[in-house]
């Protein structure tokens, strides 16, 4: 897979996928830094580091982690290019090329990596509660699976994470967010989101334009 990006997109995948490369070896404080420097609340971080902590039923992702560090090479390694795009009215040009070699086993680089820019996205946006559902289960105990299932099905601690990295989402219930096309949403979870819907590329996908740079080209090998 090949992916042709203009330099804001090529910056935020640069960003993004050490993030969550931490993010999938269950260490959440990268995340909540970027969160806090994009919302203005860099003071909140400990404290929301320490409710994530406090409900210890989280743990790592092996096969993310294995597939990011990969990725992660790949993009350090982009190519520099300057192809024009082809859109009228967002003609910023590409100028990075990655190749990410697929993997055949479930799940693949392209699996990986759309998840990595949709729970980013997502996060970023308010949806805390992918935390949840990204990361496994760190025990077979029940007990903690139960603890689990509250946390993301009940907000145990999401909302109290949220209202503190995103104030502005105090007055929504546990599990609001911004919409994806919504203002007071950051510009990385705008480009984050329409840069997975390109590299998934399902049939039924519709992508709603909410930035100002052209649509990432994406070859198959």
């Amino acid at each position: 897979m090949t992916i042709y990006l203009t330099q804001k997109q090529y910056d935020i995948l640069a960003k993004m996928v050490p993030i969550m490369l931490e993010f999938y070896k269950n260490d959440i404080r990268p995340l909540f830094e970027e969160i806090g420097r994009q919302y203005g609340t860099q003071t909140a971080v400990d404290t929301a580091c320490e409710i994530f902590k406090a409900v210890p039923v989280t743990g790592q992702v092996p096969k993310y982690i294995k597939a990011l560090t990969w990725i992660e090479d790949c993009v350090k390694n982009a190519e520099d290019i300057y192809i024009q795009s082809s859109e009228k009215t967002k003609n910023d040009p590409f100028v990075k090329k990655v190749f990410i070699p697929n993997t055949k086993e479930y799940p693949t680089n392209r699996d990986v990596l759309v998840d990595a820019l949709d729970a980013y996205s997502r996060i970023l946006m308010g949806q805390f509660f992918i935390i949840y559902e990204q990361l496994d289960v760190n025990s077979e105990n029940e007990k903690i699976q139960s603890a689990w299932a509250s946390a993301k099905w009940n907000g145990s601690g999401v909302y109290e994470m949220r209202d503190l990295l995103i104030p502005d989402l105090v007055k929504m219930g546990w599990n609001g967010s911004y919409g994806i096309a919504s203002p007071d949403n950051r510009r990385d979870s705008k480009l984050a989101y329409e840069m997975l819907k390109r590299i998934r590329n399902r049939r039924d996908d519709y992508i709603l334009r909410v930035t100002d740079q052209p649509l990432i080209v994406v070859e198959e090998f």
